[in-house]
């Protein structure tokens, strides 16, 4: 048993106990429900219909809980696994293969974004290489060349499209 599946195990067992432990489930008897009663009503027959009532409808809840504990985390389980490295050798052949070419899939889809991020950061520096040269600060050129509006320029280029939208900071005269 991995590290994940015992985290997951444990994780599971907390919220049992909290969410369907003995302390709450069975915290509520008979005598105690009459409590809640008058005095003048708590021998009732209706009174104990009520318990038996509230009795099932807390199976009934326990129950919907109990589900949706093992549907969640069976889902998480799943997710764990899809990102976790798995051991393909305890699989059926076609169920190793059909893992392998879903994660090989998602492989190759994280990788085509990660060129996509690398073609733009390099037609920026492309940019930024070709805006250096026309204002004819190449390698080794004097730094104080460089004047305002085009260090704006350059700062523009740098600048994400998200960032740009938002208004400059007042620059502070020296």
């Amino acid at each position: 048993m991995d590290v994940s599946s015992d985290l997951f195990l444990n994780l599971r067992k907390k919220v049992y106990d909290h969410l369907l432990g003995p302390r709450l489930y069975d915290s509520f008897s008979l005598d105690q429900f009459r409590k809640c009663f008058p005095r003048t009503h708590r021998d009732k027959s209706d009174v104990v219909l009520l318990h038996e009532m509230f009795v099932v409808h807390r199976q009934q809840v326990r129950a919907r809980v109990d589900n949706l504990i093992k549907r969640r985390f069976a889902q998480l389980e799943r997710a764990a696994r899809a990102v976790d490295v798995v051991d393909v050798e305890g699989l059926a052949l076609p169920d190793a293969l059909a893992f392998l070419s879903d994660r090989q899939a998602a492989l190759q889809d994280e990788m085509r974004e990660l060129e996509r991020e690398v073609a733009a950061a390099r037609n920026k520096i492309a940019r930024c290489e070709s805006a250096l040269s026309g204002m004819g600060l190449g390698a080794g050129a004097d730094a104080a060349a460089v004047n305002v509006p085009h260090l704006d320029e350059l700062l523009a280029l740098l600048t994400p499209p998200e960032a740009s939208a938002s208004p400059a900071p007042p620059s502070s005269a020296s």
